[in-house]
């Protein structure tokens, strides 16, 4: 009994025991599938750590390529900066050396400057001199001039033709003459003397000219490089020349080529205060007009001071086609559409009515007075104010 009890306890020992064998190979079945469910969740995440550390491995190789090209880079920028550094040395040395010579340059002109003007009043007072000395000699020849008109054989400066003319009166056979502006006498009225205003009598050194060329295309020029200055020599050129021939055919040749006939003749009135002279040129031609002598020029002799001038108005000189002009803020064109004359103002410079136009300026000249201690700046001046006294060369 207690051997079949055993045995019974040894076979139920052997059951329990079997059963715990498969209880503990399922278990270790448990836990060997979570084992490999473990791994392959560990595979993953070092699959994902691998990715993650090769990432990190390309941004740091970024960042170690990053890094030599700044520091490449700073390396070329400290030599351009030191490139700028030397060149900028450099051009405040040539700096300092320009501001040198300029500073010279402006010693020496202060100097030049300085050297002029001592020159310029040297002449002055040798003008002045001059002056002087001629209105000593002009004083004699006044006082001298009644005897000398009634003695032709008296001299005179044989260079002024007009002095000598007036006091010898010879006849003039195949003489030419041209004219030098040497006074001009200014008003301020439009008409000359209307306000019983005493003219003054300037000498022409205290002018010059402004100028406009003729054939300028004022579509394409400004006023300042339309507008010129000339010394009062230059009004010389735009006078015509005047040719006698048996003290009576008197031939003009005007400065555009032309040329006009006319007869000539010298008048002497006398009154109770002088002798009125002038020179009468009157025109060949039958004019039908109700003004018979339409054509005619006469140009009147006045004495200054014992110098005898010939006097020209601003009609005068028209009539003897020198180019003056009362308006002095225009410019005068001719357009190729048209053949008559037109104006604009200079200030409106370059100018075109229309775009297509072609404007070509037409020869203008007009006086300026130099500035000095009575007036401020150079001022123009309205030609049809003033009288014009010249001498016959």
């Amino acid at each position: 009994m207690k051997f079949a009890l055993s045995i019974l306890l040894t076979f139920i020992a052997i059951i329990a025991l079997g059963q715990s064998k498969k209880q503990q190979i399922e278990e270790l079945q448990t836990k060997l599938n979570r084992s490999q469910l473990n791994e392959r969740s560990l595979e993953e995440d070092i699959k994902q750590l691998n990715d993650t550390l090769l990432k990190f491995e390309n941004d740091k190789n970024l960042l170690e390529n990053g890094i030599s090209y700044l520091e490449n880079l700073n390396s070329e920028n400290e030599k351009k900066k030191n490139a700028y550094a030397a060149l900028l040395n450099k051009i405040q040395e040539e700096s300092d050396s320009y501001a040198a010579q300029l500073n010279k340059i402006q010693e020496e002109s202060a100097s030049y400057a300085a050297q002029l003007y001592t020159i310029q009043e040297e002449l002055k007072s040798k003008k002045d001199s001059i002056k002087y000395l001629l209105l000593e000699l002009n004083s004699i020849t006044s006082d001298n001039l009644d005897s000398e008109i009634n003695n032709p054989k008296s001299k005179l400066n044989p260079n002024d033709f007009l002095n000598n003319y007036v006091v010898n009166r010879k006849p003039l056979n195949n003489n030419t003459f041209s004219f030098q502006l040497v006074k001009v006498l200014t008003y301020r009225d439009e008409v000359y003397n209307r306000n019983y205003e005493a003219p003054s009598i300037i000498d022409a050194d205290n002018f010059y000219f402004q100028y406009i060329p003729e054939g300028k295309n004022i579509n394409k020029v400004t006023e300042q490089a339309l507008i010129s200055q000339k010394p009062i020599s230059f009004f010389g050129s735009l006078m015509p020349q005047v040719e006698v021939l048996k003290n009576k055919l008197v031939t003009i040749k005007y400065n555009d080529g032309s040329e006009e006939s006319l007869l000539y003749n010298f008048k002497s009135e006398k009154n109770s205060l002088n002798e009125n002279l002038r020179i009468t040129l009157a025109s060949e031609e039958v004019n039908n007009s109700y003004n018979d002598n339409e054509g005619d020029i006469t140009w009147e002799i006045c004495q200054i001071n014992g110098e005898h001038y010939i006097s020209l108005t601003y009609y005068q000189l028209q009539r003897l086609k020198v180019p003056l002009d009362d308006e002095l803020e225009k410019v005068n064109y001719v357009s190729n559409d048209v053949t008559y004359q037109k104006s604009c103002y200079l200030s409106d410079l370059p100018y075109a009515y229309y775009k297509d136009d072609i404007n070509i300026t037409v020869e203008k000249i007009w006086l300026t007075q130099k500035k000095n201690r009575f007036v401020e700046k150079d001022t123009k001046i309205n030609p049809n104010k003033c009288r014009y006294l010249f001498k016959l060369i």
